[in-house]
């Protein structure tokens, strides 16, 4: 923005510059002293011209770069349901990256089509909510499968130990950028949840390191401000030296920033008296967000590869829950696993219905309101869907009958498919979750519905 605005000036400048000349006596111009005066004037406008026109051209080879980019990307979109990463990345770019190639302030009148075409499908665009919700999937995509933050950077699905082989292997690879590794750290960060702002911001620095000196029109992060938000992120995590080491480098880039000269000296003063008072390590906590009793119990059979062993208290049913919808076809129940217990309900929905209810789904999704905390059981952070799928949803697994139960309904719809599990969440009071994890997108299947209890 700066670069351009300086180049504007200097062509205003020199505009100015011949101006004045035509107030210029009119022997000034039979001189040839001033002919050639005038001629460098002109030689250095059209330096100035060329220099203006390299950066455009500049501009529009980045742009051009950035449409070969989406161009690859949105041919092979058929992948973009199956991989998680992907799906952020189309959310980040239409939220994000088109709203700053549209808004660049290094274009020209030639942008004016552009923008014009955007505000167009303005209202089609996900809002900022949206990318937030994205990236916390992310997350917890993270927490519940233990995966490797700078693995999944790179597009592997590795678990943080590398003992195990990759848990997935989505049909097209997927890299994040720094700005996309930025964008979900910052997340975290703006949610004071430095537990995720850590790992991701480190990975962010990384690769903004590698790219330093070369800008992308699309991105909002930068080197600086991902060691400022990583540098305070350890502050708040209790490591100083490592802020500190942060910061300084910081400097390196910046040195004129007076905010960052600050923290250094506070961060020297503060791991002086550590020292002196001999503090150990601190280590950082995940967040206690949402956390059921039976989560981590959950998060350690999802984390499990291979066949689980038999159990004696596993079996087959066929159950109707006291409901007249389920009494002509019951549902098929296999117990997966005893404590907690995972139920597989087979045949429960058919490829139409599962397509009935993302159709029902997709319009009447909301994230204006959340579910509070009912009787212990807390619901955030989920976007939740209108009465009309509820009542639908409702008749469809028999608990419309059930007082206890339908007073405290809840449907949550999450659109992660296969590793995801796109699950259907049902919440009610007391202890219980009843989770159907949707597993029919792009032909993969039935759908699997679970009970939590």
């Amino acid at each position: 923005m700066l670069r351009a605005a300086g180049r504007l000036l200097g062509l205003l400048g020199l505009l100015g510059a011949l101006g004045g000349l035509r107030g210029a006596p009119g022997e000034t111009f039979s001189s040839m002293l001033s002919i050639r005066r005038a001629l460098g004037t002109e030689g250095a406008l059209l330096g100035h011209l060329r220099s203006y026109l390299e950066h455009e051209a500049s501009r529009l080879r980045d742009l051009d770069r950035f449409y070969q980019k989406i161009q690859v990307l949105h041919q092979g979109s058929s992948g973009t349901m199956a991989n998680p990463l992907m799906a952020f990345a189309l959310i980040k770019r239409l939220q994000s990256d088109w709203r700053n190639v549209v808004y660049s302030l290094e274009g020209s009148e030639n942008i004016q089509a552009l923008k014009v075409s955007y505000h167009r499908l303005e209202d089609h665009l996900p809002l900022f909510e949206d990318l937030e919700g994205a990236a916390r999937a992310l997350m917890r995509l993270q927490d519940v499968y233990a995966l490797s933050v700078k693995e999944l950077a790179r597009g592997r699905f590795q678990t943080t130990n590398g003992a195990n082989p990759d848990l997935y292997h989505p049909r097209q690879d997927f890299v994040l950028s720094a700005d996309d590794c930025f964008h979900i750290g910052k997340v975290a960060y703006d949610q004071e949840d430095y537990y995720h702002s850590i790992p991701w911001m480190e990975e962010a620095v990384r690769l903004f390191r590698i790219s330093y000196g070369n800008w992308n029109t699309e991105d909002e992060g930068s080197l600086e401000e991902a060691l400022d938000h990583l540098a305070f992120s350890y502050f708040m995590a209790g490591n100083i030296s490592h802020a500190l080491k942060l910061s300084q480098e910081f400097l390196h880039y910046d040195p004129g920033n007076e905010r960052m000269a600050r923290n250094v000296l506070k961060y020297e003063k503060l791991l002086r008296k550590d020292q002196e008072e001999g503090k150990g390590k601190i280590t950082l906590q995940r967040p206690n967000v949402t956390h059921l009793e039976t989560r981590d119990a959950y998060e350690a059979l999802c984390q499990r590869l291979g066949s689980q062993p038999a159990h004696r208290r596993l079996s087959c049913s066929y159950e109707t829950n006291h409901s007249p919808w389920l009494i002509l076809q019951p549902l098929k129940k296999e117990i997966l696993h005893p404590r907690p217990e995972l139920a597989l309900y087979h045949d429960f929905l058919s490829p139409s219905e599962a397509e009935k209810i993302k159709a029902l789904a997709a319009p009447g999704v909301s994230d204006g309101g959340r579910l509070g905390a009912v009787k212990g059981f807390k619901f955030l952070n989920y976007p939740f869907c209108g009465r009309g799928l509820m009542r639908w949803g409702q008749s469809e697994v028999g608990l419309a009958g059930s007082p206890n139960y339908s007073k405290f309904l809840l449907l949550v719809l999450q659109n992660w498919s296969e590793l995801g599990e796109s699950h259907l969440w049902l919440g009610f009071s007391g202890d219980e979750c009843l989770l159907l994890p949707f597993s029919c997108w792009e032909g993969i299947g039935r759908p699997r519905p679970t009970i939590i209890r």
